[in-house]
């Protein structure tokens, strides 16, 4: 009569205890006997053979755990440990190409494997992939942090915690490398000291320096130290701002003509429901009390917009608005419906400001607060304001708002600094996106 299955897995299960058994006394030889009878009876015993190939490393014979390895990953293709202890293997015998591929493939199938990415960066850094060697150091430190969250024991094993003290290291000094190398041609050209508020707010980036914000100023993105604090500016401050108050009349009619097409507007504030920012943004969230139409958007000319409002961009065209390659400007049609609010947020950086031109102003239709102040919007009359302050708006009409937003630079910043600016930006963000791929987004 054959064995039942039960009982061949408890038998199996005990065979492997008493392996760990022998291990823990010493006794390699009589581990080796027991997994390999396990094996016998369940060729794709995952624990088995993981320490049966850690019994191989350990005695030096690091090509036989890999065999043992390639083994299990034949039988278990979908098992991300056997990948990982396969990677390792495959290290310790000079198969770099090899083992980054099976360490890809492990962090493929357990997207928040620390031990993996963590060996992954290493990995690539010996084989000199910078990029790639940062967008797993990255991945690493992401998932560490959402493990400390929760307490993960293995957060407080020796090797992991040198590990990601490497990892933050290395992240650090690349990222450092990288605004080194954009900033140099500048510097050469203007001096240190022209760009010492630009590496003052690369320095806060790195953490290498305290921000030290103004109280409700803090910049999602980077801030650049020693700018004048003010919420508001005022239209004498950006004289061309007159330029964009005599457009009013051609803006506003290019607009009521795009609010008579299908789906002139989308909800501005469009976050999964389950992410970390839609509890902030809940009473906007998917919803068209706050719309937008983009005439640029991370600096694309949005052309389906610009078909419909020619005139409104070649305005636009005439006047200073900020230009950064991937980022700038950022020109929309922003919609508050009546009764509406946006809630207090703030925007990505201090070195720009945001001007509001007016184009359907309901009486007393509510105000734009940032930090402590606020302005209401007149008929003719833009609002200029610094957005890394905490901001909101409010409409307590019955009728809709529609303004225009521009967004240009703070004009406290030399033309130095702005070029400096641009290329850091540009530099770390195309960075990233080299080293994250579309998971980028998350580390902007």
């Amino acid at each position: 009569m054959p064995t039942p299955p039960s009982l061949v897995s408890l038998d199996i299960d005990a065979q492997l205890r008493q392996a760990n058994l022998l291990l823990q006394r010493g006794d390699s030889a009589g581990a080796t006997r027991l997994l390999r009878g396990v094996l016998d009876h369940d060729a794709a015993n995952v624990p088995a053979l993981n320490l049966l190939a850690r019994l191989a490393l350990g005695s030096g014979r690091a090509w036989d755990a890999v065999q043992i390895l390639r083994r299990g990953v034949q039988a278990n293709p979908r098992h991300p440990v056997l990948q990982h202890n396969l990677a390792l293997a495959l290290a310790q015998n000079n198969k770099m190409d090899h083992a980054i591929e099976a360490l890809r493939t492990a962090v493929a199938l357990k997207p928040d494997y620390l031990s993996a990415w963590l060996y992954l960066g290493g990995y690539l850094q010996k084989q000199r992939q910078e990029a790639a060697a940062c967008g797993a150091f990255m991945r690493a430190l992401s998932v560490g942090a959402a493990l400390s969250r929760h307490g993960a024991p293995e957060l407080q094993q020796p090797e992991i915690r040198q590990m990601v003290q490497h990892a933050q290291a290395a992240v650090q000094q690349i990222r450092s490398d990288v605004f080194e190398r954009a900033l140099a041609p500048v510097r050469a050209r203007v001096g240190r000291e022209a760009l010492a508020r630009i590496q003052g707010a690369v320095d806060i980036y790195l953490q290498r320096r305290p921000a030290n914000y103004p109280p409700k100023q803090r910049p999602a993105g980077m801030f650049i130290p020693d700018l004048p604090p003010r919420p508001f500016f005022e239209r004498e401050d950006l004289p061309w701002v007159e330029t964009l108050e005599a457009g009013i009349p051609v803006i506003r009619e290019e607009l009521l003509a795009l609010m008579q097409t299908d789906n002139p507007f989308t909800p501005y504030v469009q976050l999964p429901p389950d992410s970390p920012q839609a509890r902030d943004w809940a009473i906007v969230n998917h919803s068209d009390t706050w719309a937008s139409r983009h005439v640029y958007r991370h600096g694309e000319l949005i052309e389906s917009t610009a078909a419909l409002c020619p005139r409104t961009v070649a305005l636009l065209d005439t006047v200073p608005v900020m230009r950064i390659p991937g980022h700038a400007p950022e020109v929309l049609f922003s919609v508050l419906k009546a009764r509406s609010r946006i809630p207090a947020h703030h925007g990505t950086v201090n070195g720009r400001l945001i001007i509001h031109v007016p184009l359907i102003v309901p009486f007393n239709c509510g105000a734009l607060k940032a930090a402590d102040e606020q302005r209401t919007w007149e008929e003719g009359k833009c609002i200029i304001f610094d957005d890394s302050f905490a901001h909101e708006a409010w409409n307590d009409s019955d009728h809709t708002r529609v303004v225009l937003l521009v967004d240009t630079w703070n004009p406290y910043l030399s033309e130095a600094e702005r070029e400096a600016f641009s290329a850091a930006l540009v530099a770390i963000d195309d960075f990233t996106m080299q080293a994250l791929g579309e998971h980028a987004n998350a580390f902007v």
